[in-house]
């Protein structure tokens, strides 16, 4: 062990022994991740070994960057002073109690430990560190879960008899919880998932966190996030129920079919003997394979995605006795499960669901059925996108290139002329893949990428017609004007606001189908984008024209919020108030504006609504951009 893993490990032990002890933290709720290290310092073992690794990466992940500038001897006495120490000892614990419920926990937490150290203000490298180390490990107890009853126990089996207040708290902990798991259960018995999700605007918090946990999820979360993440899996339990409860009967037909075969094979008719023991295997597996797809299914209901593909390979290859092409078939069907998962509740489900198909997609398949081999291709295509989008720097860029080599693949077979309906599918994706490409591509390669999925949008339009594909179409008209926004922003002079001009006419003909009444989701997103493209306008344009634009851009924000509500879409309406107030700074800062104050004024107003939603904690780069903004404009309302 390093100087600096011993370190964690001691300060690590200090703070679980003085958090979960003085605090007696509710099970299920949080705990040190630096705990780990420190009960085993202290000779206390959890049960579950993988969850003491777990969290013991956690550790090491969240104390990586422990004070490099530290020199080796201010870390050696640092760990002589922790040595020896026990939770119990020269710690005042009656001074933590309250800082949990204040919000101070951490950084109040630490200070009292270094107190309770009693080290010199002569030294102030040695407390520095020190409270390094100890706000990290407290702040790692507000974000890990508690390791449930198993390590409650081992907390009161090695230490109550040290602590004399930890005891009784403990004990409390134990029967609310108790309390909360049979309140759930009751109500599963009485309603399940559904009738839980129905009654959830009257249960506490902890009933629904407890829910969550046998849905795989692991963590605090807020209350709205809780209630989608369960409404979600209640739909998912709801199916897989169904699923269960009527699990093909076709088994009972079996002994016909081997009856039948010991007949045929009594008149050596060794024919009829494999066609029968033929449809034996394709029953057997057959119905071997619904079971794996319901295990499948319980994994992800579970969020084990990587347990899922492991069962759905299997499912699916079985059938290689079968038919060969129905194990490309089942592989490309299992893909999508994986893939919602992942657009659902993020994840590694895009990987897994790259990783299912692309064996698929070989010459042989090709030949074999070529309509199948294509769909294959444009559905890798899908998730090499969406895996690449999600991905930073060069493993992204590559993903999306091959995203783009999986769509023009699919388009040989899917031709505009035989497929013209899949062929505009899969131009569309092409030029999504591409426009991605473009914005990551710096120079004139990222302009001829963007150029490329402004032709392939234009292209599917021959196809998706407003007459005959109207949703789709109007879809592919937003698409378009995205592209031609990142065009116009990125070309300079008049090409540049032509190409924003030519933005705005494609978001105003979506918005002709994409109404508010009949999709107002979509017409909200599209407002949206029609009033960046217009504040981008109204900052090239001279004079009134340009005060006229970025006007018509607010009315663009300020509609788009008739949808997105605080409410019902938080972030979306924090995004949006920030966009507001950096149009109207725009109007207060454009040349033909007479007064900017009522500008400068409203843009105040809309960032400091904005930061009421972007949590510094979860949303530090937006909190940060909007604090930035906010000062900028009161900066320039003092300057008046």
């Amino acid at each position: 062990m390093s100087k600096r893993e011993k370190l964690i490990t001691l300060g690590g032990g200090l703070c679980i022994g003085a958090a979960a002890l003085a605090f007696a933290l509710p099970i299920g709720a949080t705990v040190a991740a630096a705990a780990v290290t420190g009960l085993v310092a202290f000779g206390v073992k959890l049960r579950d070994e993988s969850a003491r690794l777990a969290i013991q990466n956690t550790t090491v992940a969240l104390l990586r960057d422990l004070g490099p500038e530290y020199p080796e001897h201010v870390i050696e006495a640092a760990t002589h002073l922790l040595e020896g120490l026990e939770p119990d000892r020269d710690i005042a614990l009656d001074r933590l109690a309250g800082t949990w419920e204040r919000g101070d926990f951490a950084e109040h937490c630490a200070s009292v430990l270094i107190d309770g150290l009693r080290i010199g203000e002569s030294e102030p490298a040695l407390r520095n560190l020190l409270h390094q180390v100890f706000v990290a490990s407290f702040k790692a107890c507000q974000t890990t879960p508690l390791f449930r009853e198993g390590l409650t126990a081992a907390l009161v089996e090695k230490t109550a008899g040290n602590v004399n207040l930890v005891l009784p708290k403990l004990e409390q902990v134990l029967a609310d919880t108790a309390e909360i798991k049979a309140m759930v259960q009751q109500l599963l018995n009485q309603g399940g998932v559904a009738g839980v999700v129905a009654e959830a605007d009257h249960l506490p918090l902890a009933a629904l966190q407890e829910l969550a946990t046998r849905f795989g999820q692991e963590g605090e979360m807020e209350r709205a996030a809780l209630l989608d993440f369960l409404s979600k899996k209640a739909e998912e339990y709801r199916a897989l129920k169904t699923a269960v409860e009527h699990i093909d009967e076709r088994v009972a037909g079996l002994g016909n079919l081997k009856a039948a075969a010991r007949d045929a094979m009594a008149l050596v008719d060794l024919e009829e003997v494999e066609t029968l023991l033929a449809r034996v295997d394709e029953v057997e597996t057959e119905v071997a394979a619904e079971s794996k797809e319901l295990r499948a299914q319980n994994a992800l209901l579970r969020g084990r995605v990587d347990e899922a593909f492991t069962i759905y390979v299997a499912a699916a290859d079985s059938f290689g006795s079968v038919d060969p092409r129905e194990v490309a078939r089942r592989r490309d069907a299992y893909r999508e499960h994986l893939y919602q998962h992942c657009l659902r509740y993020g994840g590694t489900g895009f990987q897994r669901a790259i990783d299912l198909v692309r064996p698929m997609v070989t010459d042989a398949l090709r030949a074999a059925d070529p309509a199948l081999w294509g769909s294959i291709q444009s559905n890798l295509g899908n998730a090499l996108q969406e895996q690449g989008k999600r991905t930073g720097g060069v493993g992204g860029t590559a993903l999306l290139a091959q995203a783009v080599d999986s769509y023009r693949a699919a388009q040989e077979v899917r031709t505009r002329a035989a497929h013209p309906v899949d062929w505009a599918i899969t131009q569309n994706n092409l030029a999504n893949a591409l426009q991605n490409q473009g914005i990551r591509t710096v120079g004139a390669g990222g302009a001829a990428l963007l150029a490329q999925a402004v032709d392939s949008y234009r292209a599917a339009l021959e196809v998706r017609t407003r007459a005959e594909h109207p949703v789709d179409w109007a879809g592919t008209q937003n698409n378009l004007a995205i592209a031609l926004e990142i065009q116009g922003r990125r070309t300079g002079g008049a090409g540049g606001t032509a190409l924003l001009a030519q933005a705005v006419d494609s978001y105003r003909a979506a918005l002709e189908v994409r109404t508010r009444a009949e999709h107002p989701v979509d017409w909200a997103g599209t407002q949206n984008n029609l009033a960046g493209a217009l504040h981008e306008q109204g900052k090239r344009t001279a004079g009134a024209g340009g005060t006229a634009l970025l006007a018509q851009a607010v009315d663009s924000f300020r509609a788009a919020q008739e949808v997105y509500t605080r409410a019902e879409h938080p972030v979306h309406w924090a995004l949006t108030q920030e966009n507001l107030a950096i149009a109207e700074l725009a109007l207060a800062r454009h040349g033909a504006t007479a007064d900017p104050r009522p500008h400068l004024q409203a843009a105040l107003g809309h960032v400091t609504a904005a930061l009421e939603v972007y949590d510094p904690e979860h949303m530090p780069y937006d909190h940060g951009t909007a604090t930035a903004l906010r000062d900028e404009i009161a900066a320039a309302l003092s300057a008046l």
